[in-house]
């Protein structure tokens, strides 16, 4: 099973009951998953115990042909 860690920020010290303060305290973020949000996802994986992925074969650079260079180090005797 994969481990995932939620960075913080300032507001650390998160506990779960604090979760609704927290979310009024902080400034929203558009990226920003919920603590029921988590709670699902990693019951659903453990459930099907199987992660879930959010990104697929094309993801990044998967599509693209990047060009190869090969650099050959000068050997000082």
């Amino acid at each position: 099973m994969r481990i995932y860690h939620t960075e913080h920020f300032r507001l650390a010290g998160w506990t779960p009951e604090g979760e609704e303060e927290r979310v009024a305290a902080s400034k929203p973020r558009r990226d920003e998953i919920q603590f029921a949000t988590w709670m699902e996802w990693i019951d659903r994986m453990r459930r099907f115990n199987a992660p879930m992925i959010f990104t697929l074969s094309d993801w990044g650079l998967a599509g693209v042909t990047l060009p190869e260079t090969t650099v050959q180090a000068k050997v000082r005797q």
